[in-house]
Order: C-alpha cells, then sequence, then structure tokens
C-alpha cells in the first residue's frame, strides 16, 4: 500500500582471518603469513636460551577470528642470548 517503506542496509562483509598457532614459526614463515593474509604484526623480540627469530608467543590466542588490517597483533620472538 500507499506509504509503505523497504529500506536495505548493505554492509560489507569485513574480512577475518582465524589466526593459527604461530608458536615455533621461524621469522621469514611469520613476515610471509602477514603479507599474504593483511595481517600487522608487531614484533619484541625476547633473549631466551631457544634458537634465534622463532615465535615464542603471541597477544592474541591462537583460534581467535581478527579483523584483516587492523591494530597489530604482538609476536614474541627469540633472540639467542
Amino acid at each position: 500500500s500507499e506509504g509503505d517503506t523497504l529500506e536495505l542496509y548493505v554492509v560489507s562483509n569485513p574480512k577475518f582471518i582465524i589466526l593459527p598457532d604461530f608458536t615455533g614459526w621461524n621469522y621469514i614463515e611469520l613476515l610471509r603469513f602477514s603479507l599474504e593474509n593483511d595481517i600487522n604484526i608487531h614484533i619484541i623480540f625476547i633473549p631466551i636460551l631457544y634458537p634465534s627469530n622463532h615465535v615464542i608467543s603471541q597477544s592474541v590466542l591462537p583460534g581467535e577470528a581478527m579483523l584483516k588490517n587492523s591494530n597489530p597483533i604482538t609476536i614474541y620472538l627469540s633472540k639467542e642470548i
């Protein structure tokens, strides 16, 4: 009837990615994943008795959904002492 309206809201589908467990990944694998999946990362090197340049921890838990190109996740990489 006259006066009836229909409103259509289009919401772009944000691109999410489920984060893997980066533990043990080396620096090159991490950078490749970051570039291929548009994930921003912030790397902190931790002096530890572990082979250098391997992930020992991450700020976002594995299995969490993360919006691509959003705030960076912090990745802790080993640095041999």
